[in-house]
């Protein structure tokens, strides 16, 4: 009777490790889909996403009455709609910048606000409190790319760790 109750045990603690590495097997092949899932996201990220920030607007501080918008690029925005506002948020001067993406103005005019915009739909705001665009959208492109990408690793990290968590305690 104490071999058999020997023997059962023996089988039970062969079973149980056979499923453990089966488990840990499970894991393993787990974890390498992960990587090439992030991987893959990551290359996608970076090709539409910096597709999609490459011409994010920007309204220059006004100076000397000239405003200039541009984009994140570099290049100009030529003819682009151009709201100035005062602080009581009353329109003050309404026009469209010239070729090199500036609207000049009568240098005694001190705007609030300054609003540009353009017919494909960017949008971009100045304001002389510094609001109007917030932390992330000042960052550079690869930095804001970078930033996001980070924080789903994080997220998808955490979730490897739970699950393999999980799977111990069970």
């Amino acid at each position: 009777m104490v071999e058999d109750i020997g023997q059962k045990v023996r089988k039970i603690m062969k079973l149980s490790t056979e499923n453990f590495f089966k488990k840990e097997r499970l894991i393993k092949m787990n974890s390498n889909k992960f990587l090439k899932m992030i991987v893959i996201i990551c290359l996608i990220v970076g090709v539409v996403g910096t597709s999609a920030y490459a011409h994010r607007m920007i309204v220059d501080e006004p100076e000397n009455g000239e405003v200039q918008v541009r984009f994140d690029d570099g290049t100009v925005a030529p003819d682009a709609d151009v709201t100035l506002y005062d602080e009581a948020e009353e329109v003050i001067l309404e026009g469209q910048t010239d070729q090199d993406g500036i609207l000049s103005y009568d240098p005694a005019i001190e705007p609030y606000q300054v609003v540009a915009s353009d017919d494909v739909g960017h949008r971009a705001v100045w304001s002389s409190d510094g609001e109007g665009e917030g932390f992330f959208m000042m960052l550079p492109a690869w930095a804001r790319i970078l930033l996001g990408l980070a924080i789903l690793v994080f997220l998808a990290a955490s979730m490897m760790f739970w699950k393999q968590k999980q799977s111990v305690n069970n």
